[in-house]
């Protein structure tokens, strides 16, 4: 998620931290246990402090059920009478 939110490949990524693209996806998808020293490449790669890999997320977690109720894909038709979906 921090790579994608500062625009980054994971090639560029990987060529900043001294690491293959392999490696970085296989990082990023959890299929790997990175040493100490690859996760701090990869978090200078990314301008990011170690610490901040330990932070809480900052998202909410909303359970079913618990949400707000989201209205129906309405349709509505156009004057030439073609379906028109509301965005």
């Amino acid at each position: 998620a921090s790579r994608l939110a500062r625009g980054l490949t994971l090639e560029q990524v990987a060529a900043a931290a001294g690491l293959t693209e392999g490696f970085v996806s296989k990082l990023e998808r959890d299929q790997v246990s990175p040493s100490v020293a690859s996760l701090v490449a990869v978090c200078e790669a990314l301008g990011l402090r170690v610490g901040e890999l330990f932070d809480p997320p900052t998202s909410a977690i909303v359970r079913a059920g618990d949400g707000a109720q989201i209205a129906p894909n309405v349709r509505r038709r156009t004057v030439a009478g073609a379906p028109n979906s509301l965005s």
